[in-house]
């Protein structure tokens, strides 16, 4: 049992459950989620480079476990970049469409309207 123990203790092991459950809290998509999840992505960059820093005399049969640990990694870091992209223009298409709100009243502050198609084609879409 104390082997196993050890192996879920290994830096790749805890590198991939900091990813993991960045992943999950981008997921959610609010702000604040995004520090929480960039905490643990910062834990995640610090187990790699304590990994990195004794790869070097790690035996053949390590290294070949490893890759493998290596590879969910890279995929977990994927995912928590593709969410991070989507948010990131989820955020900025209400951003512009803000911007344009807050435009759309004159200098009396009568609302002068929306310009024709405000929101259209975009994933956006706050009319109506």
């Amino acid at each position: 049992m104390k082997d196993f123990e050890l192996a879920e203790t290994t830096p790749l092991v805890r590198a991939r459950r900091a990813i993991s459950e960045a992943e999950q809290l981008v997921g959610l998509g609010s702000a604040g989620r995004f520090f929480e999840a960039a905490v643990l992505l910062e834990t995640a960059v610090t187990a790699c480079a304590e990994f990195q820093a004794g790869a070097s005399s790690l035996a053949a049969s390590d290294r070949a476990a490893a890759t493998g640990q290596l590879v969910l990694l890279r995929l977990g870091l994927a995912r928590v970049g593709a969410l991070m992209s989507s948010a990131a223009e989820f955020h900025a298409g209400w951003a512009r469409i803000a911007a344009s709100r807050a435009t759309a009243y004159g200098p009396d502050g009568v609302e002068m309207g929306l310009p024709a198609g405000i929101g259209c084609g975009s994933r956006c879409n706050a009319s109506g």
